[in-house]
């Protein structure tokens, strides 16, 4: 068993994923090429041939929709990537897709997708990239902190690190 979450095991099987239940019992066939734990109902799944998708706990395509990349759901929205993907690089931790956006829990587009790369919510923010900056967005999707940053890591409470730490207002402390 790989990874625990809202009652769903992610397992492997032939180099397949699917989800068990807590007593084991398989819920959802492996049949994913990548897969994660569930978050708020959902969870980001991708098949080769089919793209990233979100999946319900019975393992249904959850809005019909499939997408370059996504991260999970955090507090009601998730990031998803409608654009190219870019592998040009001969680093693949360099590979990124383009315009990312948010989608609510009913896979509606909420926020548009105008971002070159999105992070979850969390605390009311989440951190998006323009360009090679990180600023950050609120769940209307209005820019709270310009994109000034090398390096944005999720809020906690009312603080983030970036290259420092910050506070909701971009304000530095340390």
């Amino acid at each position: 068993m790989e990874e625990f979450g809202e009652g769903l095991w992610v397992f492997e099987e032939d180099c397949l994923y699917g989800y068990a239940d807590e007593d084991f019992n398989i819920v959802i066939e492996a049949q994913f090429d990548w897969a994660a734990p569930f978050h708020e109902g959902f969870v980001q799944v991708m098949m080769n041939d089919e793209g990233h998708f979100f999946i319900d706990k019975k393992g249904n395509n959850a809005f019909g929709a499939v997408f370059t990349d996504n991260e999970y759901f955090s507090e009601g929205l998730a990031a998803v990537a409608t654009g190219d993907y870019d592998d040009t690089d001969d680093d693949p931790d360099n590979w990124t897709c383009k315009n990312w956006g948010f989608i609510n829990t009913k896979g509606e587009m909420v926020i548009a997708p105008v971002y070159d790369k999105a992070e979850p919510f969390s605390s009311g923010m989440a951190a998006v990239r323009v360009g090679k900056k990180w600023g950050y967005i609120d769940k209307s999707g209005k820019m709270v902190i310009e994109p000034q940053f090398g390096t944005a890591d999720k809020f906690s409470g009312d603080c983030a690190k970036v290259e420092a730490f910050i506070d909701k207002q971009g304000k530095i402390h340390f």
